[in-house]
């Protein structure tokens, strides 16, 4: 599964290269491309802490991957996944978080 996600990441990465690059070109233009964050079972998008909407054009774009994956470790929200939504929704993708590891497994010393 985690070998599966940083595939993922790769090909989310390569789009966003993409098209922030062409978006800086065009900045008076239609954004192309967001990254938001969906939860996977209810399918709402992430507006802010507390508040999910079933519309992509009302969720927070985090305009980066690494951002969103930050943001849902360091807050703790689990259930998500990356939705990369684009102008024509044919290429919209979604990609699985990995599991988030227990707060105490991170903060304990490895014995020997």
């Amino acid at each position: 599964m985690i070998r599966a996600f940083w595939s993922a990441l790769v090909v989310v990465r390569a789009f966003e290269r993409r098209f922030v690059n062409q978006g800086k070109k065009n900045q008076n233009k239609v954004q192309l491309m967001k990254i938001l964050l969906q939860h996977a079972r209810t399918q709402l998008y992430f507006r802010g802490l507390g508040d999910w909407t079933a519309s992509p054009f009302e969720a927070f774009d985090f305009q980066h991957s690494q951002k969103a994956i930050d943001f849902a470790q360091e807050h703790r929200i689990t259930g998500v996944q990356i939705a990369v939504k684009f102008i024509d929704s044919q290429f919209d993708e979604t990609f699985p978080l990995p599991a988030m590891a227990p707060a105490f497994a991170q903060s304990q010393p490895i014995r020997q």
